[in-house]
C-alpha cells in the first residue's frame, strides 16, 4: 500500500511538472476587435499630426497640427466637428519649428519647438506655453546638460533636447511639470565620442520660480545595456512617465526596458519582446571600432507608448522589410508610410498582456489610447477619401502558442504579399 501512494505522489508531481512544461509555451494573443469609426472632414488633413487626446468633463477631444497654417485644430470625439483653432506659428528663438504639442487644459496648450525640421536634430529647444488663443503665457529654454561640469556647450553633441512629449510622458506634481530630455550622443569610434561619463537623458522640472535640471544617475549607455551601441542617430532614448511619477524607458531599438523613479537609479528592468523574435538586442554593434549604417531592412523596436487609463503600455515592432532602402527619407519608412509591425501590450510588471499585427493599411505610429480601447489611422482609407479616417479598436485577450502566433502571422503577411502583386 505504501508503494501505492508514493506511486500517486510520484504520478501527481508528474503532471503538475508536464502541465508547467506544456503551458510555458502559452502566450496571449491581442484581438483587435473594430468598435468605432470617426471621420474627420477638412481641407487637406489627411494624417493625425501629433495626435493629442484629452477627455474633459465627459466629453473627448482630440486635437491635431495642421502643417501648412501652421495650426491647432480642436475637433469633437462625437461627430468630427472642428471646436477650435490656435494659431501656433512661433519663433522666440529665430528659426523654430513645432514637433509636439501637448493640452495641459482647456486654456493652457505646451508647445516643443525645435530649431531644426528634422527629428534626428532636436536640439536648441525650447518649450511655449499659449493659450487656446495663441498668446504666449511663458517660454522655458531648454539648455545644454551638465557635460564636464559645465553647462556651456558649443557642439550640437552637448545640447539637450525635448523629446516628442504627449500626456504619456509629462507629469503633473503638486503643481510642478515634470518634462522628459533626451540628448545627443555619438557612437565609440567617432571623433565626436566623449569617453568621459556623460548623461544620456534627463528631466526638467518646471515651477513657478525656476527651472531645473536633474540628469539620470546612468551616466553612459554601457551603465545601461552593457557592452552595446546602436548606430549614429538611431539610439535616441523611448521614454513616457506613470502617474506615479516613474520612469520607463528603452533605450535605442532594443528588446529591454529599464523603470525608475524620478531623481532615482534604477529600480527593475526587463525585456519587453515581440514573439515573431528572440533577439534580445537589434541593430547593435560591438563597443569601439567603426559603426556600420542602420539596417532599415531589419527588425526593430519602435516607440513606447502608455495607456493612461488601465496603466498598461505598447510597444511598437517593425518586422523586417528586405524592400526598404538605406535612404532614411524612403517614404515607406516614415510613420505615414509604414511596413508591417505588431503591437506589444504589457503591464509595469513586465507581464505581456499579448501580442497582435496591426491591420494592413494603418499606420504604425499615429495611435493613441482610449478609456475602453485604441484608436488607429486608417491610412489607406484617409487617402482614399480624401478625409482623416481614424478607427476604434477593443482588446481582447485570446490564449495561443508561440509556434501558432507565428503561423498566424507569416500567412497573413503571405496574404497581404499576393494581394499586392496582383495590383
Amino acid at each position: 500500500m505504501k508503494y501505492v501512494y508514493l506511486l500517486l505522489i510520484f504520478v501527481v508531481l508528474s503532471a503538475c511538472v508536464s502541465s508547467k512544461d506544456r503551458g510555458s509555451d502559452y502566450y496571449y494573443e491581442a484581438i483587435l476587435i473594430p468598435k468605432e469609426e470617426l471621420v474627420i472632414s477638412y481641407p487637406k488633413l489627411y494624417y493625425p499630426i501629433y495626435p493629442n487626446f484629452r477627455i474633459e468633463n465627459g466629453k473627448k477631444y482630440l486635437a491635431i497640427y495642421e502643417t501648412q497654417k501652421r495650426q491647432i485644430l480642436s475637433f469633437s470625439m462625437e461627430d468630427g466637428q472642428l471646436l477650435q483653432t490656435t494659431e501656433a506659428d512661433f519663433n522666440p528663438s529665430g528659426k523654430q519649428h513645432l514637433y509636439s504639442f501637448h493640452y495641459h487644459n482647456d486654456d493652457s496648450i505646451f508647445l516643443g519647438l525645435s530649431a531644426s525640421p528634422h527629428p534626428n536634430y532636436w536640439h536648441d529647444s525650447c518649450l511655449v506655453q499659449i493659450n487656446k488663443e495663441g498668446l504666449v503665457q511663458k517660454v522655458y529654454p531648454v539648455y545644454q546638460l551638465p557635460v564636464r561640469s559645465s553647462l556651456q556647450a558649443d557642439y550640437p553633441k552637448d545640447c539637450a533636447t525635448l523629446i516628442a512629449f504627449h500626456k504619456g510622458n509629462i507629469h503633473y506634481e503638486q503643481g510642478r511639470l515634470h518634462l522628459l530630455l533626451s540628448r545627443y550622443r555619438y557612437y565609440p569610434g567617432d571623433s565626436m565620442f566623449e569617453a568621459e561619463p556623460m548623461p544620456i537623458a534627463a528631466y526638467m522640472d518646471l515651477s513657478d520660480k525656476a527651472v531645473s535640471y536633474y540628469p539620470l544617475r546612468h551616466k553612459t549607455p554601457a551603465d545601461i545595456i552593457g557592452k552595446g551601441f546602436l548606430a549614429r542617430n538611431y539610439n535616441f532614448v523611448r521614454w513616457t512617465f506613470n502617474e506615479s511619477g516613474s520612469t520607463l524607458f528603452g533605450f535605442g531599438h532594443t528588446s529591454m526596458l529599464y523603470l525608475n523613479k524620478i531623481g532615482q537609479s534604477k529600480v527593475d528592468s526587463f525585456r519587453i519582446s515581440s514573439l515573431l523574435t528572440d533577439s534580445l538586442w537589434l541593430n547593435l554593434y560591438p563597443e569601439g571600432g567603426s559603426a556600420p549604417q542602420f539596417d532599415y531592412q531589419s527588425a526593430e523596436y519602435l516607440k513606447l507608448y502608455r495607456d493612461p487609463y488601465q496603466e498598461r503600455y505598447a510597444r511598437v515592432f517593425r518586422l523586417a522589410d528586405s524592400s526598404l532602402t538605406s535612404n532614411p527619407f524612403d517614404p515607406r519608412f516614415d510613420s505615414q508610410h509604414s511596413p508591417a509591425a505588431t503591437l506589444i501590450l504589457f503591464n509595469e510588471a513586465g507581464e505581456q498582456l499579448g501580442e497582435t499585427l496591426i491591420p494592413e493599411g494603418y499606420s504604425i505610429r499615429s495611435f493613441f489610447f482610449d478609456e475602453d480601447g485604441i484608436w488607429l489611422h486608417n491610412r489607406e482609407k484617409s487617402m482614399a477619401e480624401k478625409k482623416l479616417v481614424l478607427q476604434k479598436f477593443a482588446i481582447k485577450k485570446k490564449r495561443t502558442t508561440k509556434a501558432a502566433f507565428q503561423k498566424e502571422v507569416a500567412q497573413e503577411l503571405t496574404k497581404r504579399a499576393r494581394e499586392r502583386a496582383a495590383q
